[in-house]
């Protein structure tokens, strides 16, 4: 079938077209502007011809144009049958639209059927009905509606109710309905075959409940609409409603309020749409208390929103809160166990406060077995209080969690804040103990705290914690700010995830966790924690190059491990120290910790370290004999040690960084390339990101600019894929090098501008240096 859209929806399309607003169209064709906003939102489906023309004038159109719009507004109703009403200001929704109408309206050799799922207010009745009435044509016989009960607050219409509903309807006498579902549905079939008629069920409770109502013979077509994905009716082409993007919501709005008044207050607009979750339940509601009041403003309905978005999205016992509530007490009403348990884990579930979450994690907040969460998790996917973007995560549309916290308690609250930290708790320490963890921490760690995640491997417990890192970093900030045994939590966490941090390379997470931590560890009299937590923030201010921040915290570290007479832990904070020191460019005192380390008598392993601090600091001071000495003594001394060969090729990558800085990009780009030969062969993709950006910015200062280009787009998309930000604004900074050297200086500034953007982001402090780039450009 051809998509036939309404005289309102074509007017709408050809305004915009021509680029102007309900006002000028209305000066331009000498029109109020009233008569065009009722034309546009579908109160007056036929105007006059002499409208039309003047329509077509002032807005320049075809003679096919014309014909269209008359085709339209000449275009008949159908019976209904008891169709609900179609809304007269319906807007958005155009693919969706045209996916439904294109499914229905084809002539097919079986009986057409679509479902149009989503969660309670997303729209699906509304565009259910707005597209069976564009398909009036296609079904001459009419409409047969009929809702199924779902999710009305009681019990679903059994399949024997709903086939003699029907019946009557379609004119059987009451006498001749039978009273059995099977001759019913057959009666009902027969009823059907030889019409063309368009049945819509609206609220289906199950593919059960459905199936006797689906005509024999094709002709006929069937629209459902339901809360669940209907996943038991064989040739069911399911269509799933998502809540609005910014646009339709500006589109919404504008259908009941008018375009000047949105245009007027477009930022307080979109701010409404955004407290509205982009709900169209939600949204209406929202329009509706706007339109009786002119003089009210978009920017004061968001403040309202602000306050108390629940209480104003619900007004007079309906909206939002009565739709989700509809959907909970089915589910506690169902006779089946899991369906019980979802509607009782449902407000728990919205306690976790995030907009995405793992199974894992549910299990944990839950203190459920993990199988029995992830049954209540897919039910309540099932019935659209839920969404499932990926095997074992979830996530919660912000406005249902609002209201399902409502119905929780404050001691709800505290117990699922304190099992939600445990179980981070829990991988972080998985993850150091099976990776290998020091003396230090091992005989500070309890080993019960790691004992619910036992099952994991090391790679499995590293990819649930890298997947809700963010959700780890805003539980800890908030216990932070919690009791103390909450902000102990803290503490406990950050400390034990230096391994995670220093494999993913999450930087800005493990700064925001140990941030917390380092402002509560004070509390506690724990020289052990504070020592570590301000050891590992020197690390992460080391990679984020924040060195003189490094340099207070590893300090700090040092000082600790002084006063717990920990010389082991002491001299790695001492090397890590002089390394600081040594790239804030403060050369007299990385030496003078270089040669503390040494009255340590260190082993060759640390040796090798201290002569890599000093052969940096002799390529700063341009000492480049000196500078070479030190790192042939470094990767001698390493390779005595017998350290493991990730190391081996990190010292590599270092010493390039300091050979290029001193100008000698040749011997710089043989030292990345030994560095990136290691990290391949180890299979360390994050690394080999990193010495490729560090290699392309070489290739860069040395001229080769075609190489460059290869090995800098390689690296861009291995840190994109593994969401290293840091890096792929370093990659960004290179290409715009690259390109300025080209002469191609806008797309240059276009590079910086995206580096800028990202350092911007993340408060990075590299981010001065991009702006004089751009200053400069």
């Amino acid at each position: 079938m051809t998509f036939a859209p309404a005289f309102g929806v074509l007017l709408r399309g050809f305004r915009r077209e021509a680029a102007l607003t309900q006002e000028a169209l209305a000066e331009r064709a000498g029109l109020s502007v009233e008569a065009i906003r009722v034309l546009e939102a579908g109160r007056r489906r036929h105007p006059r011809p002499s409208t039309i023309k003047q329509l077509v004038a002032a807005l320049g159109l075809s003679e096919a144009d014309l014909s269209r719009l008359e085709e339209a507004a000449r275009r008949r109703q159908a019976a209904s049958h008891d169709l609900p009403a179609d809304i007269d200001d319906f807007s958005g929704r155009t693919a969706e639209l045209r996916q439904l109408v294109d499914a229905l309206g084809r002539e097919a050799p079986a009986v057409a059927l679509v479902s149009v799922a989503g969660m309670g207010g997303v729209g699906k009745t509304t565009l259910a009905v707005h597209g069976a009435r564009l398909l009036a044509d296609d079904f001459p016989d009419g409409f047969l509606y009929v809702s199924l009960g779902g999710h009305g607050g009681g019990r679903p219409a059994e399949p024997l109710e709903l086939l003699q509903r029907l019946l009557r309807a379609l004119g059987v006498q009451e006498s001749q309905i039978p009273r059995e579902v099977a001759e019913a549905a057959a009666r009902y079939r027969s009823a059907l075959a030889g019409r063309k008629l368009l049945v819509l069920l609206d609220d289906a409770a199950s593919s059960d409940q459905v199936a006797p109502l689906i005509p024999g013979t094709s002709g006929s077509a069937v629209l459902i609409t339901s809360r669940k994905q209907l996943t038991g009716v064989a040739g069911l082409r399911q269509l799933r409603l998502d809540v609005l993007s910014d646009q339709e919501a500006l589109e919404l709005f504008a259908a009941v309020l008018g375009e000047g008044r949105v245009e007027e207050e477009r930022e307080a607009a979109l701010a409404v749409a955004r407290l509205c979750g982009h709900l169209p339940l939600a949204l209406r509601i929202a329009a509706g208390s706007l339109s009786g009041q002119p003089d009210k403003k978009f920017r004061r309905l968001a403040d309202e929103l602000e306050s108390s978005r629940a209480k104003v999205l619900s007004a007079d016992g309906g909206g939002v809160r009565a739709s989700i509530d509809l959907s909970l007490r089915a589910l506690a009403a169902d006779p089946r166990t899991v369906a019980r348990t979802a509607a009782a884990v449902f407000p728990i579930v919205a306690l976790l406060g995030v907009d995405d979450f793992a199974l894992r994690t549910a299990a944990a907040a839950l203190d459920l077995p993990i199988d029995e969460v992830e049954d209540a998790l897919e039910h309540l996917v099932d019935v659209s209080l839920l969404e499932t973007p990926q095997l074992h995560r979830y996530r919660m549309h912000d406005l249902v969690r609002e209201i399902g916290r409502e119905k929780t308690r404050s001691s709800d609250r505290e117990a699922v804040s304190g099992r939600v930290l445990d179980h981070y708790l829990a991988l972080g320490w998985r993850i150091e103990e099976t990776s290998g963890m020091g003396a230090m921490s091992d005989a500070w760690r309890d080993p019960r705290w790691s004992i619910s995640v036992k099952d994991l491997d090391l790679e499995t417990a590293t990819d649930l914690l890298d997947a809700d890192r963010a959700n780890c970093v805003a539980a800890v900030r908030a216990a932070a700010g919690g009791s103390p045994a909450e902000r102990l939590a803290v503490v406990r966490i950050a400390a034990g995830i230096n391994d995670f941090g220093q494999t993913r390379k999450r930087w800005s997470e493990w700064r925001a966790i140990l941030e917390a931590a380092a402002g509560v560890v004070g509390q506690f009299d724990d020289p052990v924690s504070s020592g570590m937590i301000h050891f590992d923030l020197g690390l992460v201010c080391n990679e984020l190059e924040e060195f003189e921040q490094g340099v207070e915290y590893l300090t700090q570290a040092a000082r600790s491990a002084r006063e717990m007479g920990e010389q082991g832990f002491e001299v790695t904070a001492l090397v890590n120290l002089g390394h600081a020191l040594e790239r804030a460019n403060r050369l007299p005192e990385a030496r003078a910790v270089a040669q503390q380390v040494q009255d340590h008598r260190p082993d060759e392993r640390i040796a090798s370290w201290i002569e890599l601090i000093l052969g940096m600091a002799a390529g700063k001071e341009q000492d480049l004999a000196g500078q070479r000495a030190a790192f042939e003594r470094s990767l001698e001394l390493y390779r005595a040690a017998g350290a493991p060969p990730g190391n081996l090729a990190m010292r590599y990558r270092i010493i390039g960084e300091s050979l290029a800085e001193a100008g000698q990009d040749g011997d710089a780009e043989a030292s990345y390339r030994e560095a990136l030969s290691r990290y391949r062969e180890l299979d360390d993709q994050l690394n080999v990101a990193a010495v490729l950006e560090r290699l392309g910015a070489t290739l860069v200062s040395a001229g080769s600019l075609d190489e460059a280009e290869a090995v800098l787009s390689e690296a861009l998309l291995l840190a994109q894929e593994q969401a290293q930000w840091d890096c792929e604004a370093r990659i960004q900074v290179a290409l715009g090098n690259r390109l300025s050297a080209l002469g191609r200086k806008a797309e240059a500034a276009d590079a910086w501008r995206r580096a800028l953007g990202i350092y911007e982001y993340h408060g990075a402090a590299a981010t001065e240096d991009v702006r004089l780039l751009l200053d400069r450009a």
